[in-house]
């Protein structure tokens, strides 16, 4: 009965996902068009016309940029990067601005243009839209800066730069500057680890790029930079396919057809409310509190492999199903009612298109849903594994970027908030970390992990560094977690961590 019961409910689901499709098909799409082709007529227009009037307005923010710039462009964000690293030694001021500027704000990319046009340029708004606007008092004196310039010599510690990054993700950008900044921590104090004698933090609001690209920045301010490219380069083979116009019509129908019935079972089908998402999005401001967790051995993540499966795991897959796993064991552990074999995963993927170089935001957010096994943290891995492979693998990455240019289109007082799209239990961050030891300026660094202001989730920002390190960030932009629930949470990833490598 109960089969028969659950069989009939599913092909419900189906035929309700079908019809909305069908609708969306034939009445939705005639509706967008009349709607979203008068708009992006309009917004050319008017970024022709920005640039006559005057010639320092540069190009208009467009998809995730505007997205994200609508409503935290500079009071009060809530989308900042805040990439923290810990260095063998202090960075000097004078030759990081030298190297920033030789390396980053004067290049130019093959066309003459200059690749790292946004470093110096801020955002202002005009004919309903943002706008890049050349800053005429650019100096990077005012972008990378001690913390304190009247006490440069104040002694910071790990718990203290905690603390600071949760007051970063809330403090608003100057609005006379580009929306990103550098601070120098020359004096640091590491509780575990002696060689470790300063600390750097990069603040970038997420409008002018996302992770990946803060990390590339390392490839050009670094003597032995990080040299590797995540993405691998497209074959000629599939270019030339991609190019071809039959091809690209049949991939055009095909997406068509298939991107409204994804989006649809993927909201309708992905609904995640529990005690810890309540707290994170229902109550009024309170501290983020973050933790790293002890090092792990990378290689034994690296060379991991499941008894029944002669492949490696992606490396990626293993760290997601870590993050949900101690997620779920902490919410075992503290009694938060709800459904804990199942949790649904905000992670941004990366597209194959993402440039090498520039400032951009390529990367697609997807929810997945993941089945836990809190018994056997292998069995989570290789489902976390299986669901990770089929949505990169899917169309859902490159509807979540079309939807997102589609929203951009809108002008800025109607482009609904960044908080209301992105609840979820757990997010999983754009910080994957370099796989090789980086430097800054010849400042070898130590530990890299990544933190940001998280909006809507209870657990965010988890990163893994090419030391072994992982880092989490736990709260919200409005939450009341606490540094207890941080070390609750550490505790939860040891255990699972120390279950993971005993049955390699």
């Amino acid at each position: 009965m109960d089969f028969n019961g659950s069989k009939f409910i599913h092909i419900s689901k189906q035929v309700f996902l079908v019809t909305l499709t069908t609708f969306v098909i034939f009445i939705g799409y005639p509706l967008g068009l009349i709607v979203f082709v008068p708009l992006i007529i309009y917004r050319h227009v008017v970024e022709q016309l920005a640039q006559i009037i005057d010639p320092k307005f540069g190009k208009i923010l467009k998809g995730l940029d505007a997205y994200i710039s609508a409503h935290t462009t500079y009071s009060n964000p809530t989308a900042v990067l805040l990439p923290v690293y810990y260095l063998e030694k202090p960075v000097d001021r004078s030759e990081l601005i030298k190297t920033f500027d030789k390396n980053l704000i004067k290049i130019q990319d093959q066309n003459g243009n200059l690749m790292y046009q946004r470093l110096r340029q801020k955002i202002v708004a005009k004919f309903g839209y943002h706008f890049w606007y050349n800053v005429d008092s650019f100096d990077l004196h005012h972008h990378i800066k001690f913390l304190d310039p009247s006490c440069p010599e104040q002694v910071f510690r790990q718990k203290d730069i905690m603390k600071l990054t949760c007051q970063l993700g809330r403090r608003s950008f100057d609005d006379n500057r580009s929306p990103w900044e550098i601070i120098l921590i020359p004096n640091f104090e590491h509780e575990e680890d002696a060689t470790i004698k300063a600390a750097l933090i990069m603040r970038f609001h997420h409008c002018l790029c996302d992770g990946f690209c803060v990390l590339k920045l390392l490839e050009r301010i670094g003597v032995n930079a990080w040299k590797n490219s995540i993405l691998g380069v497209a074959s000629a083979k599939n270019d030339a396919k991609k190019n071809n116009p039959l091809f690209s019509l049949l991939t055009f129908l095909y997406f068509l057809i298939e991107a409204p019935y994804q989006v649809l079972k993927t909201f309708l089908f992905s609904y995640d409310d529990n005690i810890w998402l309540t707290r994170a999005i229902k109550n009024p401001f309170g501290p983020i509190a973050s933790q790293v967790i002890d090092q792990i051995p990378i290689a034994d993540l690296k060379m991991f492999k499941l008894q029944d499966n002669t492949e490696k795991i992606n490396l990626t897959s293993i760290i997601l199903a870590l993050a949900v796993q101690a997620t779920a064991v902490t919410m075992k552990g503290e009694n938060v009612s709800g459904n804990l074999s199942k949790l649904h995963v905000i992670t941004p993927l990366p597209l194959p298109n993402h440039p090498r170089d520039g400032l951009c935001n390529h990367w697609a957010s997807v929810k997945i849903p993941i089945n836990l096994d809190l018994e056997d943290v292998r069995n989570t891995v290789r489902n976390v594994s299986q669901e990770f492979e089929r949505v990169r693998r899917s169309i859902i990455p490159l509807v979540s970027t079309q939807i997102a240019k589609l929203i951009g289109t809108l002008p800025i007082v109607f482009i609904p908030k960044l908080e209301c799209l992105l609840r979820s239990t757990c997010i999983v961050s754009s910080f994957p970390g370099p796989t090789h030891p980086v430097d800054i300026c010849g400042s070898p660094c130590k530990v890299l992990f990544g933190t940001g202001s998280i909006i809507g989730c209870a657990v965010g920002a988890i990163s893994f560094s090419y030391n072994g390190s992982i880092s989490v960030v736990i709260g919200g932009y409005q939450c009341n977690f606490n540094q207890g629930h941080g070390e609750i949470l550490a505790e939860s990833y040891r255990k699972v961590i120390k279950e993971f490598l005993s049955r390699k």
